[in-house]
């Protein structure tokens, strides 16, 4: 009998924005860390900067490079006070455990801590092969070839999703292909010309991406 092609192998997830509905956090914390820094609110709102890429609100909340790791620990934090406020995303559970029972290797790869993501992902956590927390901002890049690699897997074969520019930047930097979801940080005119797929409009999507590009395989 021959087994079905499958054209992914290995899943790489972003943390927050694409698993965990963390977005609600962003017009809770960004007021307290623009003021902090004497950024004046822009004339759009602060959903003005979730039109930017990474580089331009970083350069938007005048964060130099050299503050980027502190200012990533002090947002960790304010996020660990408020993680009442934070769940996974309604409907991945149910399409975590398929994709688990269907033997697709998943990996988590975050900026945040590791308490956060695990007490956020509960019990789906155990359907993850690996979790790696505190990716430097702009760093995931790195990681996402040490992850391949461990995996051997094919950079043809794996997909990443994630919710930010610099999200597929990383991916595409070590050639893996990329997909947005469209309930995160970034915008979806800013995130659909960085993704190798139509953006997710719901985790339900990812099921039938998978099958779609199971067929092209």
């Amino acid at each position: 009998m021959t087994m079905p092609t499958r054209r992914y192998d290995l899943l790489l997830f972003d943390f927050d924005g694409t698993l965990a509905d963390s977005a609600v956090l962003f017009d809770l914390l960004l007021p307290a860390l623009a003021q902090q820094r004497g950024v004046p609110q822009p004339a759009q709102g602060w959903h003005a900067l979730r039109a930017m890429d990474s580089r331009a609100m970083l350069r938007a909340l005048k964060i130099r490079w050299w503050q980027i790791p502190s200012v990533t620990r002090q947002m960790r934090l304010a996020m660990a006070q408020h993680l009442h406020r934070v769940q996974l995303y309604p409907g991945w559970s149910a399409v975590l455990e398929q994709l688990h029972a269907q033997g697709v290797q998943m990996v988590v790869v975050s900026s945040n801590s590791p308490s956060t993501v695990e007490k956020v992902l509960g019990p789906a956590l155990g359907l993850f092969a690996a979790v790696h927390c505190r990716a430097p901002f702009l760093g995931k890049r790195a990681i996402f070839k040490r992850v391949v690699r461990q995996a051997g897997v094919a950079q043809g074969r794996v997909l990443s999703i994630g919710d930010e520019g610099r999200d597929a930047d990383a991916s595409h930097a070590c050639g893996i292909d990329f997909v947005g979801v469209a309930w995160g940080l970034a915008h979806a005119q800013v995130l659909q010309p960085l993704s190798d797929w139509p953006l997710l409009q719901q985790p339900q999507d990812l099921a039938g991406l998978l099958a779609s590009a199971d067929q092209r395989a």
